[in-house]
């Protein structure tokens, strides 16, 4: 027997591409780069809510009516996140149900959630800032983030598996979203109550009140409402992200095809 047949066969039948479980080298770092790829959507998609909500901080502080009234920093900070939640469609949720006064025998039934652009309009406290600009603020990052993340995942042909990773952008957008109506919380005053329902008057007196109802005072508090917040967070991202990241697919089988 020639020396070194011992074996041979079985040392023939394995390739160096080969891995522990039968799965090829290249098959190995595939699936480790696609977690990567995962991975990094949704690490994207939470640093892309704080980059949102720091420019609507630039844009309220650039505002020059602007009014924070006594708030603390924390206060602002939660303010902020309010704001950038509301140009999202997600409704407030005030601490207590509120009826706006506006004259004695008008009022508004606004009740424990309400659209914070509507209601800042209807006690004449809107922002000299169109409420437009706030409202593309994350649809703008939204997009970036999408475009970004493919032109740098992606090979430098049309990647689909890029684009489809995007999604993991909505996870990690999302949850920070929602995370945040757990933490965002500011005063807007004491307000006088009644029957559990704030009054706020912006002219006149507010109607009569029957003797035998007692009045108080609350501090009423705003925060971001959880269920739109948990929604809004997801199809967002899910939408626009998934634009901008279609957006460079095309571009990019354009000038495969073109060249």
């Amino acid at each position: 027997m020639p020396r070194g047949t011992v074996g041979s066969q079985d040392e023939s039948e394995r390739t160096p591409e080969s891995g522990p479980d039968g799965d090829s080298t290249d098959k190995i770092l595939t699936k480790l780069r696609d977690a990567q790829q995962w991975s990094l959507a949704v690490v994207s998609g939470a640093v892309v809510y704080l980059l949102g909500y720091a420019l609507t901080g630039v844009l309220i502080l650039a505002d020059p009516d602007a009014d924070g009234g006594d708030l603390t920093l924390v206060d602002q900070i939660s303010r902020i996140g309010v704001r950038y939640n509301a140009a999202h469609g997600i409704d407030i949720s005030a601490s207590d149900p509120m009826i706006l006064y506006e004259s004695a025998g008008e009022f508004t039934e606004l009740g424990a959630t309400f659209d914070l652009f509507s209601f800042a309009g209807q006690i004449g406290q809107e922002s000299t800032i169109p409420t437009a600009v706030f409202d593309a603020v994350p649809i703008l990052v939204l997009l970036a983030v999408g475009v970004v993340f493919v032109w740098k995942t992606g090979d430098s042909g049309a990647n689909e598996l890029a684009v489809i990773t995007t999604l993991g952008i909505a996870i990690g957008y999302g949850a920070v979203t929602y995370l945040s109506t757990l933490v965002f919380e500011y005063p807007i005053g004491e307000l006088e109550t009644l029957d559990e329902l704030a009054l706020v008057r912006l002219t006149g007196d507010p109607l009569a009140v029957p003797s035998d109802v007692e009045m108080g005072e609350t501090v009423v508090s705003f925060g971001s409402e959880s269920t739109g917040a948990l929604f809004a967070g997801l199809w967002y991202p899910v939408v626009f992200s998934l634009i901008g990241a279609l957006g460079v697919l095309v571009v990019r089988r354009y000038h495969l095809t073109d060249g």
